[in-house]
C-alpha cells in the first residue's frame, strides 16, 4: 500500500489554514467587542457602579472563547 505523503501533507495544511482562519474572525469579533463597546461599559461602571454592561461583554468574549479551535 503506497501512500501519498504530499496529499496528506496538502490535506493537514487546508485543515489548519482553515483552523486558523476560523480562529482569526472569531478574535477579530473579540476585539471588536472589547475596543467599541468595553469603554463605554467601564465608565458606567466607574460612574455608577453599574457592571451590567461589563458583564454582558464578558459573556459574549466567554462564548466566543468556547467557539476557538
Amino acid at each position: 500500500m503506497n501512500i501519498d505523503l504530499t496529499k496528506l501533507v496538502t490535506a493537514q495544511q487546508r485543515a489548519l489554514e482553515a483552523k486558523e482562519a476560523a480562529n482569526a474572525g472569531i478574535l477579530a469579533k473579540i476585539v471588536e467587542l472589547e475596543t467599541t463597546l468595553q469603554p463605554r461599559a467601564t465608565r458606567e461602571f466607574f460612574l455608577n457602579g453599574d457592571k451590567t454592561r461589563l458583564q454582558e461583554i464578558e459573556d459574549q468574549v466567554t462564548a466566543l472563547r468556547a467557539q476557538l479551535v
